[in-house]
């Protein structure tokens, strides 16, 4: 699974809920030609790490910046409570399930009126490995016996 196969179903997810006739997406932030209601769209890897010689381990969060049409708090909120509502515990990328580990919110920007919302996901990978040298082609061995 890459990068861009994660975020395009975040991003799948959250267009079925908040359709693209009514809110425009970007990725990561501008402040200037952008128009609103808006999210703001980015992943952030926290660690990248291997678990054993065939697995590794990847941690990324995946970072929503909510720019509103005009002030309204209770937009906010509702907004906050979908996207939980939304994204649950699990996500499906292709056929494979990656864990929500955790959410969480706060207010940013100078005046701390813009919402930023972080899910934290978790997956672990196989690694692929090409052997470059031939495989064992026999054993042999001999045993004595002591006296």
């Amino acid at each position: 699974m890459t990068f861009v196969e994660l975020k395009s179903s975040l991003l799948g997810l959250m267009k079925k809920e908040f359709p693209e006739t009514e809110y425009r997406y970007y990725s990561m932030v501008t402040e200037e030609d952008f128009e609103r209601p808006s999210f703001f769209t980015f992943l952030q890897p926290i660690e990248i790490s291997a678990e054993n010689y065939n697995t590794i381990h990847h941690q990324v969060a995946f970072c929503i910046d909510y720019r509103q049409e005009r002030l309204d708090e209770e937009d906010i909120l509702n907004k906050v409570y979908l996207l939980e509502q939304l994204f649950g515990l699990n996500i499906l990328v292709g056929e494979r399930a990656v864990d929500i580990t955790s959410y969480t919110w706060d207010y940013i920007g100078a005046g701390k009126n813009i919402a930023q919302i972080t899910v934290n996901l978790e997956w672990s990978e196989k690694i692929e490995r090409k052997l470059n040298t031939a495989l064992m082609s026999g054993v042999k061995t001999k045993m004595e016996m002591e006296e």
